[in-house]
């Protein structure tokens, strides 16, 4: 019974490759998306990242803390810098946050001009981490509850929102259900 209610707290857990770090999202509340910035692509080595949005306070680190680093990625454009977690063991990177324990910092005016939030929410309630699709041990939405038999059907999450599409590569196709956002003001990316 306490396994059951500690697997209802969490609503997705993150691992490293080598499993050597990983990290417990507690919140239900979830946004697919894909970022096409130069710093998300020069950290995974992608021609974009696929990231899920959980409010960071959500977030607690369960799986080797001591493999937990973090890289503060400065080069922005808006001046916020922002803290990119990763297993030092292996560099599998699990999360981006806006504050170096990836919690209690408001990420507001992001999601705000992206509309993924409601405006009637409070800055704390807005503050979000993005967690690695990659990272996600499970990234796929319930569809029908469990059968007789234990099964669950499952879908994929698609990205809802595709971030600093002026940056995207030419070859890769814009997804048509996807709001599409050319930020300006806090776009990310380096110079060189």
């Amino acid at each position: 019974m306490a396994a059951a209610a500690a697997a209802a707290a969490t609503a997705a857990t993150a691992e490293s490759d080598t499993g050597g770090a990983g990290c417990a999202l507690e919140s239900e509340w979830e946004v697919p998306t894909r970022c096409h910035c130069a710093n998300c692509k020069k950290f995974t080595g992608t021609a974009f990242s696929t990231n899920i949005l959980f409010p960071e306070a959500s977030v607690a680190i369960t799986k080797g803390s001591q493999f937990h680093n973090v890289y503060i990625d400065a080069a922005q454009s808006s001046g916020i810098a922002l803290y990119r977690h990763f297993c030092a063991r292996c560099s599998s990177p699990l999360f981006i946050s806006r504050s170096p324990d990836g919690a209690k910092v408001t990420n507001a005016e992001a999601s705000t001009q992206t509309g993924v939030l409601d405006p009637s929410l409070s800055k704390k309630e807005k503050a979000m981490v993005s967690a690695f699709y990659s990272a996600l041990d499970d990234c796929a939405d319930v569809v029908q509850p469990e059968d007789i038999n234990g099964h669950v059907e499952r879908v994929a999450k698609v990205p809802v929102i595709e971030f600093h599409v002026r940056d995207r590569l030419a070859w890769v196709e814009e997804l048509k259900e996807a709001k599409q956002v050319y930020t300006s003001t806090t776009k990310p990316g380096r110079e060189d």
